[in-house]
């Protein structure tokens, strides 16, 4: 497996979207009112955006199984990434000071 990830430049991929995800949290969570509970629901939304795109590189990969494992790991990340990203939504709108609603937006209540 390790060939594999290495030869084909996988491992940047790997690198880029672990950066990513260790970084974004921090970057769109730090302020004034930071709770770390909002920045541990964008880590793991972020983690379940890592596993969307994993599971594309997966099914590209030529093992026998890469399109089954793939479509788990592509499953498994939508259904992260909608839990975790309405929750971090549900919050942000909780934690605001004031909340205008224009319509362009709908809001989860």
């Amino acid at each position: 497996m390790i060939p594999n990830i290495i030869e084909n430049g996988v491992i940047a991929t790997i690198f880029i979207l672990a950066g990513f995800g260790m970084l974004q949290p921090f970057n769109s969570c730090l302020g004034a009112d930071e709770r770390r509970g909002r920045t541990l629901l964008v880590s793991v939304e972020i983690g379940g955006l890592n596993c969307i795109i994993f599971g594309v590189v997966a099914s590209l990969m030529p093992a026998p199984s890469g399109i089954l494992q793939g479509i788990q790991l592509i499953i498994l990340g939508v259904i992260v990434w909608i839990l975790f990203y309405s929750s971090y939504v549900r919050a942000c709108l909780r934690e605001a000071h004031s909340v205008v609603g224009t319509g362009l937006i709908k809001t989860m209540r």
